[in-house]
């Protein structure tokens, strides 16, 4: 059973929403920020955030993670049988679009066992028109495994009034970023609840939790657990005692 998205997931959601570093309205007039992030995720809020002013990338894919995590919870929440990576992937982008996985046909139908018609009721959810596409591949992937990205997405540029400028934008090999998590390199930070970015993703790992970049509750329990199990202090604090013993220290 996949518990988190893929890399290549990562990107072919990347590919579908654009990354577009400062707010943005979206097709049909949310206010939008980096990749997909409108108010509904939390913060940053959008509106918050300078128009026109473009937020450093490292930032936009930090949230990017945390906003994935959120929304692969609820689709381990609400799919009741196990799925294959790329069934997994497809069901977080359909999720991240759309917020419609707890009541959507095609959830019921995959519960069901019936995996063709959950593959064919990706496409009772075709509105606006220009999601169709998107619905398409979705599909695609969840029936056939086939990744369209290429590792690749495109960044863009917006103006203040929050229009996004089409004509700007250029494709970034977003696999070489989102693949990087340096695995072979030390951890020398103390990891604590508020922690976000790739120590903590290389933590949830060596926990095997859900792996979204945030040190929130769920990782403290994890980390007190196995704390306990281990015969480590028990602060709910990754220090050099604890990622010593996971082998990332």
């Amino acid at each position: 059973m996949a518990v988190e998205v893929s890399t290549k997931g990562l990107v072919e959601i990347a590919s579908h929403e654009g990354i577009v570093p400062m707010p943005y309205f979206d097709s049909v007039g949310v206010l939008t920020f980096g990749i997909g992030h409108t108010r509904f995720a939390g913060e940053p809020f959008p509106e918050e955030l300078p128009r026109g002013v473009a937020q450093p990338l490292d930032m936009v894919f930090d949230l990017f993670r945390e906003d994935i995590g959120r929304y692969s919870r609820d689709v381990l929440s609400a799919v009741k049988v196990p799925v294959e990576q790329h069934e997994f992937d497809a069901l977080v982008s359909f999720h991240y679009n759309t917020g419609g996985i707890r009541r959507a046909s095609l959830t019921k139908a995959l519960n069901k066992g019936d995996r063709a018609r959950a593959a064919d009721k990706f496409m009772a959810w075709r509105k606006p028109t220009e999601i169709i596409g998107r619905r398409r591949r979705e599909q695609s992937l969840f029936r056939n495994g086939t990744y369209t990205s290429g590792g690749y997405a495109t960044v863009l540029r917006a103006t203040k009034s929050g229009r996004v400028l089409w004509s700007s934008g250029k494709r970034m090999n977003v696999m070489a970023l989102l693949g990087d998590d340096q695995t072979d390199k030390p951890i020398t930070a103390v990891l604590r609840p508020g922690s976000v970015g790739s120590d903590v993703r290389r933590l949830q790992k060596a926990l095997s939790i859900i792996v979204d970049g945030s040190f929130g509750p769920m990782t403290r329990a994890a980390v007190m657990d196995y704390q306990d199990r281990n015969e480590l202090d028990i602060d709910g604090i990754a220090g050099p005692q604890t990622l010593g013993r996971l082998g990332l220290a």
